[in-house]
């Protein structure tokens, strides 16, 4: 029998949303150090080794401990389902707070957009989710764009350790998380199977 913490979460059409394991270091940190994906994550400085560790070891523990996490991403056309990426939820005072990264190479192609939609769509099918909130810093045209198609909504600015960040929801309701992506309606869902 294999390992439950490395079957796929969540399926889209081109991704693999599942748990971390050691293995995944050294992909977590070949894209969490370049400048370029980390400019907009905290104070925009790239990670070591040990912030990357950390990360994995939260979010397997984040994993065990609440049924979600920020999974993941693997890429399903490749052979190697190493990581590209990840999206899932932390907790937030706000509520349950969608957050996205993907290696540079990957940007262009619409994957954290169809990434965030499959995760919304996992949030209310599965946790519950009356509503998803993401936290983007002011110039992150990327990540706003991405939240506009996955539907959410800016709402107003916070301060999160004094930081001035945006605040953008998504109020769920059942059916399908239906997206405007390039003027033509797409729908994901879950491919659990």
């Amino acid at each position: 029998m294999s390992n439950p913490l490395h079957q796929p979460v969540i399926q889209t059409q081109r991704l693999i949303f599942r748990c971390w394991h050691q293995l995944d270091l050294d992909a977590l940190l070949a894209f969490s150090r370049d400048p370029a994906v980390m400019q907009y994550v905290g104070d925009g400085t790239p990670w070591d080794n040990s912030e990357a560790e950390s990360f994995l070891v939260q979010e397997q523990a984040h994993w065990q401990q609440h049924g979600y996490c920020r999974w993941a991403l693997t890429a399903r056309s490749l052979e190697a389902p190493v990581p590209i990426g990840f999206c899932g939820f932390v907790p937030a005072a706000e509520g349950l707070e969608i957050g996205w990264r993907l290696a540079a190479d990957q940007w262009g192609q619409g994957l954290a957009t169809e990434a965030a939609v499959a995760a919304i769509g996992h949030a209310r099918d599965h946790l519950a989710a009356s509503e998803v909130v993401a936290t983007i810093q002011p110039g992150n045209i990327g990540s706003q764009r991405v939240a506009t198609k996955a539907g959410l909504e800016f709402d107003k600015t916070v301060d999160r350790q004094g930081q001035q960040l945006e605040l953008w929801r998504i109020r769920l309701s059942a059916g399908l998380v239906a997206v405007n992506i390039n003027n033509r309606k797409q729908r994901y869902s879950e491919d659990l199977g």
